[in-house]
């Protein structure tokens, strides 16, 4: 929620800045902000019903377009991502649908995406890339999220899925982002949550059942 809220925060400083500079608003602006803005807190809402009921055993899980819903996140997070130069590339191979949750998934990949922008700006990364693949077999979908940030350390990659731990000051991050991701793919959507390095960032791999 913190980082949605924060993109809220920047399209509302956008707009701000624009009239500052420019010390005038057009229509299309203002049609613009409450677009945006609106699309926001609309998720945001939905987003705090979601985890409110996280635990429920009472929820039913649904027939969802990963596609969509990839979409709809990239989107959500059109502002960050120009904010720190990060092109994100979709190829989807997909046209199938998973059972699951859509917005918890959104969740887990808005937090990918955060995670990747704090270690491309860690590390200096100049040419900020992730690349988000979606294809299928038989009876499952897979995501696969792949960024050039230079990858985990070795000595942690074993342990970022535990609860808590984190590599950012307490200012900066709980340790909670990745542990709750694993939970909401493995426990609720009943998928595989995955990790591993490659030669020039980390690759996260989910894989969900699919309708068929």
């Amino acid at each position: 929620m913190e980082t949605t809220s924060a993109k809220l925060s920047l399209v509302i400083q956008n707009h701000y800045f624009k009239y500052q500079l420019e010390e005038r608003v057009s229509l299309e602006d203002v049609e613009k902000f409450n677009e945006q803005s609106s699309e926001i807190i609309e998720y945001m809402s939905n987003t705090v019903d979601d985890f409110r009921n996280f635990f429920s055993p009472e929820k039913e899980i649904k027939e969802f377009s990963l596609s969509k819903s990839l979409q709809k996140v990239i989107t959500l997070n059109a502002s960050q991502t120009k904010e720190y130069n990060i092109i994100i590339y979709i190829n989807e191979k997909c046209e199938s649908k998973a059972y699951g949750y859509p917005n918890e998934f959104s969740q887990v990949i808005l937090n990918l995406i955060s995670n990747a922008k704090d270690a491309f700006v860690t590390q200096k990364i100049k040419n900020r890339e992730i690349n988000i693949s979606l294809y299928e077999d038989k009876k499952h979908i897979t995501v696969e999220f792949l960024d050039n940030a230079g990858g985990i350390s070795y000595e942690i990659l074993p342990r970022i899925f535990d609860p808590y731990f984190t590599t950012k000051s307490a200012k900066n991050g709980s340790g909670i982002g990745l542990y709750m991701s694993k939970m909401i793919i493995e426990k609720s959507m009943n998928g595989e949550f995955k990790v591993e390095n490659r030669a020039k960032g980390t690759l996260f791999s989910i894989v969900l059942p699919k309708v068929l």
